[in-house]
């Protein structure tokens, strides 16, 4: 017997409410974390990082000196020994963030996503940025509505 339309939503609508809870449920913590990055001060500066001076949510340094990780397909085997004590470091550091890794150009050093405060836009990059939007025209007519559904009970 064939499987209907309605048959073959089922597993996905089920799943919707739960993974909306999922997400809501780990914006907590990420905002409780931005809360408190700005109430202790503990954002560098450019400037700082290349200074030297470490991270204040791990305390490693920002920009380490030693360049960026060659990509893994080409690491010597010391380079891929550094790799995977490196790798060990960070999680030892970071075992249940589950957050995204971000890591300065020149810099071999990983930092978290939700322990690590991030590092400001260079002038230049925010220019970039800035060019970008720019240039772009908003059609009316290429806009998504889009409906929202409340999973939380409010």
């Amino acid at each position: 017997m064939p499987v209907t339309e309605d048959q073959k939503r089922e597993p996905a609508d089920r799943r919707r409410p739960s993974a909306a809870l999922k997400e809501e449920e780990q914006a907590h913590p990420t905002e409780a974390k931005r809360r408190e990055w700005y109430q202790k001060n503990m954002f560098l500066t450019r400037e700082q990082a290349a200074a030297g001076e470490a991270c204040r949510g791990c305390g490693l340094p920002v920009i380490d000196g030693l360049g960026s990780w060659p990509p893994l397909m080409h690491l010597s085997d010391q380079e891929r020994l550094d790799h995977d004590a490196a790798e060990a470091r960070y999680k030892q550091l970071h075992p249940g963030c589950h957050s995204h890794r971000w890591s300065m150009q020149g810099s071999r050093t990983t930092h978290c996503g939700l322990c690590c405060p991030p590092i400001p836009f260079s002038d230049s990059q925010l220019e970039s940025i800035a060019r970008i939007l720019r240039r772009h025209v908003r059609r009316e007519e290429e806009l998504d509505v889009w409906a929202l559904d409340l999973t939380c009970g409010h």
